[in-house]
């Protein structure tokens, strides 16, 4: 499908990059390798980037099994005419990577603040000199490649992109982690997936959800009323996001 689309007219799609983070990889295993990706610095530039036609679609973080909603994704659609065109879910799994052979020579390590404690549930490792938060994990993986002595903890296909090696696997404290991305698309545009999609760990393949936004009046059983004509049409409800109107 990739290829295809790519014949059509190359399909450009916006991510919170650099390249290399995990929103990266998510884009990479829906949309394929086909696709022209453009690394944005944050999320709001990707939903800028869609809304104004630079780019076909956008990659954006919806929520981690572990850290909760991503506040300012949910926000944006409040702000952007965007539609929903598919969601998946990727594994959040980590790596130590560097251009040394052995865990002994690591002298600094980089990643991003939530990923350094998991340096030391990699096997036998050493306390480094030093621990440096980062914005990225690509980031990170960019100084461990430039710089003797380093190592990097991130997402194992940076290893291939970069010919880093990797020096321990699966060093996540938790092993469910997992964040669900959206792909998103310019209510206007041409460029649509088709039917939106869902690829859930265990989900059926024709499973379809609909995400809708709206607000209610503030007095008692607002809110009581929506869920009941969800029920009374037998609609189940998987998740309830109470934003602030901004």
């Amino acid at each position: 499908f990739s290829s295809s689309r790519s014949l059509q007219r190359p399909l450009r799609v916006a991510f919170l990059g650099p390249e290399g983070t995990f929103s990266y990889f998510a884009g990479v295993e829906y949309l394929g390798h086909s696709a022209t990706y453009h690394s944005c610095s944050n999320i709001p530039a990707v939903f800028e980037e869609v809304n104004a036609g630079t780019c076909d679609l956008g990659v954006v973080p919806l929520e981690n099994s572990l850290q909760g909603t991503v506040g300012v994704s949910f926000d944006l659609f409040l702000k952007y005419p965007v539609t929903i065109q598919a969601e998946l879910f990727s594994r959040i799994s980590h790596c130590l990577l560097s251009t040394e052979e052995r865990l002994s020579e690591i002298r600094t390590v980089y990643s991003i603040p939530q990923g350094l404690p998991m340096f030391h549930l990699a096997e036998s490792a050493p306390a480094p000199g030093r621990c440096v938060p980062l914005a990225s994990t690509a980031q990170a993986a960019h100084r461990a490649l430039e710089e003797p002595g380093t190592a990097s903890i991130g997402n194992g296909n940076l290893a291939e992109m970069l010919r880093l090696n990797i020096l321990a696997r699966r060093i996540e404290d938790e092993a469910g982690n997992w964040t669900r991305f959206v792909i998103i698309a310019n209510e206007n545009s041409t460029r649509k997936l088709g039917t939106v999609r869902s690829r859930k760990p265990g989900a059926a393949p024709s499973e379809v959800k609909t995400s809708m936004l709206f607000t209610l009046p503030d007095q008692p059983g607002a809110l009581s009323g929506i869920l009941d004509l969800l029920a009374q049409n037998h609609i189940n409800m998987c998740k309830l996001e109470s934003r602030p109107l901004r």
